[in-house]
C-alpha cells in the first residue's frame, strides 16, 4: 500500500481545527490513515500515497503537509554526510533542491549553515553517481520542492514538502488588498466558526469588511479541490488529482467595503473560480452608515481593520458592534481582532481560537446577544 509518515503543519493555536478539518475530508474521500501524534504545530499521521494524493487538493487550513523520508543517529558532519549520501533520493527528487531548511536543538551539530552545506554536498554527490533521467529532471523543474532538515537530540529527520510550496497558496487569489490574511487562516476561521458539517451548505454569509474577498473566497472553495496549482507530490508521482466537489449545496455570499479598490479587487479574485452554485452579491458601502438591513443573512464572519496597516475612523471599535446587529439582525456574528480592539467595543462576546494573522495575536470571537 505504500504506507508513508505525514506530518501536518498547522498556525500556532489551529491544530485542533487542522485535525478536524483532516478528519472530515477523509472520512469523505473513505481514505484511511491513523493519527500518530498530535502537537501544538501540527499532527502526525500514517496514511499511504493514494490516500494522500487524494485529500491534498483539498486541504485548506494548514501550514504544509510534510512527507517523513528518513531518520538517523548523526553526532559528527562525516557521519552525517555518509548517511545522506546513502539515502535513496531518486525517489523523491531529480536534483539537489534549491531550498534546504534546517533546525537543530539539543544536538553536536549546532551550526545551521553547515549542516545546510554538508546536506547539499552528499544529495550532489548522489546524483552525480547516478544521473536521474530527463522525464524526472523535467517534472522536478516543473514543480519543485523544499527539503526540511531537523536534528534534535542528535536524530537528523528528513522531510520534503508534499505540496512543494505553502498549501495556503490557493492559485485563484491573484490580487490582494493591503492588509490581506493568509487564505488558510481564512479557512481555519470559517471552519472554527460555521464548523465543517456548516460549510457543506446550503448557507448565507456575509463579510462586511471584505478587503480582496479572501473569507468569501474561502468558503466558495471549501468543498472543492484547489486544482489551480500544482502539487509536487501528485506531479512527481504523475497521479491524476480527483477533482470532485465534497458537497454541491448553493451558496449565497455577500461582501461589501467602503473602499472600491476592493470592490474590484474581489470581483477580479471571484472570476478566477470555476465553482458553480454559487451567488454573489459584491457591494461597495460603509456598513456603519448603512440603512439597509439584511434579515436573511445566517452567518457574519470579517477579519475586522486593526488600526495597524489600515486606519479606522474615531469610535470604529465602539460602533461596530451595534451597526453589525443592526443590519444583521438574524444572523450568528463573529470578527478577528486583536485583544486589546475587543476590549473597546465593551460587547459581550465568546472566545473561538486564538492565533496569530502577520505576527499579531488575535482572537475569533462570536458576538453574544
Amino acid at each position: 500500500m505504500n504506507e508513508m509518515v505525514i506530518f501536518i503543519q498547522s498556525p500556532p493555536g489551529l491544530s485542533e481545527v487542522v485535525l478536524n478539518e483532516w478528519t472530515d475530508k477523509a472520512a469523505l474521500l473513505q481514505i484511511s490513515y491513523q493519527v500518530l501524534k498530535f502537537e501544538q504545530s501540527g499532527i502526525e499521521i500514517q496514511t499511504d500515497q493514494a490516500s494522500l494524493a487524494m485529500i491534498l487538493p483539498y486541504l485548506k487550513t494548514p501550514n504544509r503537509v510534510l512527507i517523513r523520508l528518513e531518520h538517523f543517529k548523526a553526532r559528527d558532519f562525516p557521519k552525517l554526510f555518509s548517511k545522506t549520501k546513502k539515502m535513496n533520493w531518486l525517489k523523491w527528487m531529480a536534483d539537489v533542491p534549491e531550498k534546504i531548511r534546517v533546525t537543530s536543538s539539543q544536538s553536536r551539530l549546532i551550526h545551521s549553515d553547515r549542516i545546510e552545506e554538508t546536506v547539499r554536498d552528499a544529495i550532489a554527490q548522489y546524483f552525480r553517481a547516478q544521473p536521474p533521467k530527463k522525464v524526472l529532471q523535467q517534472k522536478w523543474s516543473e514543480a519543485p520542492s523544499e527539503l526540511f532538515v531537523r536534528l534534535l537530540d542528535d536524530e537528523v529527520l528528513f522531510s520534503i514538502d508534499a505540496a512543494g510550496e505553502r498549501l495556503g497558496v490557493r492559485g485563484y487569489r491573484n490580487h490582494v488588498g493591503p492588509a490581506s490574511m493568509r487564505e488558510n487562516l481564512a479557512a481555519a476561521c470559517l471552519s472554527a466558526f460555521l464548523q465543517n458539517e456548516t460549510l457543506k451548505g446550503p448557507f448565507t454569509l456575509a463579510d462586511p469588511m471584505m478587503g480582496a474577498g479572501t473569507i468569501l473566497l474561502e468558503a466558495s472553495e471549501w468543498n472543492r479541490p484547489n486544482l489551480g496549482r500544482l502539487y509536487y507530490f501528485i506531479h512527481w508521482n504523475s497521479i491524476s488529482a480527483t477533482s470532485v466537489d465534497l458537497a454541491t449545496n448553493e451558496l449565497m455570499l455577500i461582501g461589501s467595503d467602503l473602499n472600491p479598490k476592493m470592490i474590484e479587487t474581489t470581483k477580479l479574485n471571484i472570476a478566477n473560480l470555476k465553482t458553480q452554485k454559487r451567488e454573489w452579491k459584491i457591494i461597495l458601502e460603509d456598513f456603519l452608515k448603512s440603512n439597509t438591513q439584511l434579515p436573511d443573512v445566517q452567518w457574519v464572519l470579517s477579519n475586522a481593520p486593526y488600526g495597524e496597516r489600515l486606519e479606522v475612523q474615531e469610535g470604529f471599535f465602539k460602533n461596530m458592534i451595534p451597526a453589525l446587529k443592526r443590519k444583521y439582525p438574524n444572523a450568528r456574528i463573529a470578527l478577528l481582532m486583536p485583544s486589546d480592539k475587543w476590549n473597546l467595543t465593551k460587547s459581550k462576546n465568546q472566545k473561538i481560537v486564538d492565533f496569530k494573522n502577520s505576527g499579531l495575536e488575535v482572537s475569533l470571537r462570536e458576538i453574544m446577544t
